[in-house]
């Protein structure tokens, strides 16, 4: 739908029926959902709930406000297939549970009848994902699954698409572009950590999938042979937080007395601490990625460099894009952050700037956006879906998109983990000034 959607092009859409909806989860990625939802119950319904924790506080709420009862909510163990009384008298189901179990409960619900939502993957390696997509393709179900990229439903994404052509025509093709996702550390992450960033459940390269959705989908781009690949621990204070709660947890499960294991734990962290925590396991939490990138409106060897990470220190939170034209020019792309987008009408900008030869910047256009949510638009989409429509992201669309991810897996496996404070702060600051080829800073900064 166009950003010039009114209140009868809305009506369109509608129907009389109510869909019932069944979340994997009712956490991070549902909340979002919710948010969305209660703008367009006249179409979409909270029926039932399934996760791995127990009810608490905030799902206690979501339940309350949706008029269903604890019964409505299930609790399976890790790993487990949906409960049938789940399934049972749902439409559809988005899956946002942690990305390594994504697969099998998608095929679980196709196999049972439901249109499917699924947040940000279909699975974490290259040979379960060729799986599923085959599995799709084979059995005829296109048109039943909607992989959700959310930050290509952001305004500035969503703008790009329209806009880059004519920019194209005026200053030249695109030379370079640098992708970056910078988030600060946060109690989320913490608490979503041991498995947030398990390279089992995809880890922090899954993140690297919205800079490269934003650049190739905006720009009808193709990312090709990515010819370099680092990660980074970013923040071990957050690492050691998120390992000791991760300890804690499997600890307090051992079938010993309370009395016991309170005593035993607070001897062992006092004793052992600090080989506790160097012996840990270490998840990179940063990556960068460098790619040849081609396409139409791309001149030849122009490249991107994609740089995400969380974890960083307050005032290094970052989302935006960089292209860069023939002629010198610059388009910013500044994304918002969900939590800004919730309680404010930001919705991001960007700009559109050249240097002078005196060094002077002349911004030739620019934009603050306001409007709709990313899962506004994601719950028109799956509307659409239930009248027989097709996702707005095809196969092939998100096989050219994951296949970036898969690229750097292939490359970083073998390289080791950077932490040295020399190594984080060239990371950091590349990608807070959006960091562009040798070539483009040429073109950028005239003589």
């Amino acid at each position: 739908m166009d950003l010039g959607d009114t209140h009868s092009q809305r009506k369109k859409i509608m129907t009389k029926k109510k869909y019932a909806l069944g979340a994997i989860g009712l956490g991070h990625w549902f909340v979002r959902l919710y948010y969305a939802l209660k703008k367009y119950d006249d179409l979409l319904y909270l029926a039932k709930g399934v996760g791995v924790s127990q009810l608490d506080k905030n799902k206690r709420k979501i339940l309350a406000e949706c008029n269903l009862s604890e019964d409505d909510y299930y609790v399976i163990q890790s790993g487990n297939e949906l409960p049938k009384e789940f399934l049972d008298g749902t439409d559809i189901v988005q899956i946002a549970s942690p990305n390594e179990f994504h697969k099998d409960q998608t095929i679980q619900c196709l196999k049972n009848g439901k249109l499917v939502i699924v947040e940000k993957t279909l699975a974490t390696n290259k040979k379960e994902f060729n799986n599923i997509l085959n599995y799709i393709r084979k059995n005829n179900q296109e048109n039943k699954v909607l992989v959700h990229l959310h930050y290509l439903n952001k305004m500035p994404s969503r703008k790009l698409m329209n806009f880059i052509p004519s920019v194209v025509k005026k200053h030249g093709k695109i030379i370079s572009a640098a992708g970056t996702l910078f988030e600060e550390i946060n109690a989320e992450d913490i608490r979503r950590g041991s498995w947030l960033f398990d390279p089992k459940n995809g880890g922090i390269f899954m993140d690297l999938i919205h800079p490269v959705e934003v650049i190739m989908k905006g720009t009808n781009g193709k990312f090709g042979k990515c010819v370099s690949a680092k990660h980074y621990m970013t923040n071990r204070k957050m690492w050691e937080k998120i390992i000791k709660k991760k300890w804690k947890k499997s600890f307090f499960k051992k079938k010993w007395s309370f009395l016991f294991k309170s005593l035993f734990l607070k001897w062992y962290l006092k004793q052992d601490k600090k080989a506790f925590f160097k012996n840990s396991e270490m998840y990179p939490t940063g990556a960068y990625a460098k790619y040849v990138v081609s396409g139409p409106l791309y001149a030849e060897g122009a490249t991107a460099a994609i740089r995400v990470a969380k974890g960083l220190s307050h005032g290094s939170d970052y989302r935006g894009v960089r292209l860069v034209f023939e002629d010198g020019a610059y388009l910013d792309l500044k994304f918002e952050s969900s939590y800004i987008e919730k309680i404010s009408h930001k919705r991001g900008s960007w700009r559109l700037k050249k240097k002078k030869d005196e060094g002077k910047i002349e911004i030739f256009e620019t934009e603050e956006f306001t409007g709709k949510l990313a899962y506004e638009y994601l719950i028109e989409d799956v509307i659409k879906l239930t009248k027989g429509g097709k996702p707005s992201l095809s196969l092939t669309d998100i096989e050219n998109i994951f296949g970036a991810v898969w690229k750097f897996q292939d490359k970083v496996k073998n390289e080791k983990i950077l932490d040295t404070k020399l190594d984080l702060e060239k990371f950091v600051a590349k990608g807070v000034e959006r960091h562009v080829d040798k070539r483009a800073k040429e073109k950028m900064n005239p003589q």
